[in-house]
């Protein structure tokens, strides 16, 4: 008695899924400090979140000029590398205010 076997064919997917759930500038807590990627591959930014609105923030840019920004709060950021403490921050603002008594 002769049997038919069938054995399909056997697809095998390697499927990495990968979540890119950017950062936004909502996620930036008030009166904290952030170190940011805006963009890939942009420099990095020491940025503050000064105040919200319903729909926007205001964010302090720490650069050679600080200068002040309104951003939508859903406006995307790249990477929040981490967030600085007061600490860092101080250190930071020491490097500065050396360079200004010489």
């Amino acid at each position: 008695m002769a049997q038919n076997s069938y054995l399909g064919n056997i697809i095998i997917l390697n499927l990495e899924l990968k979540y890119n759930f950017m950062s936004i500038y909502n996620e930036l807590s008030q009166g904290k400090k952030y170190l940011i990627n805006e963009f890939e591959g942009d420099q990095v930014l020491l940025v503050e979140s000064l105040m919200k609105t319903e729909f926007c923030v205001l964010i302090l840019v720490h650069e050679d000029v600080e200068s002040i920004q309104w951003k939508r709060l859903n406006d995307e950021i790249f990477e929040i590398i981490e967030e600085l403490s007061d600490q860092k921050f101080l250190e930071f603002e020491d490097l500065f205010e050396e360079e200004d008594e010489n």
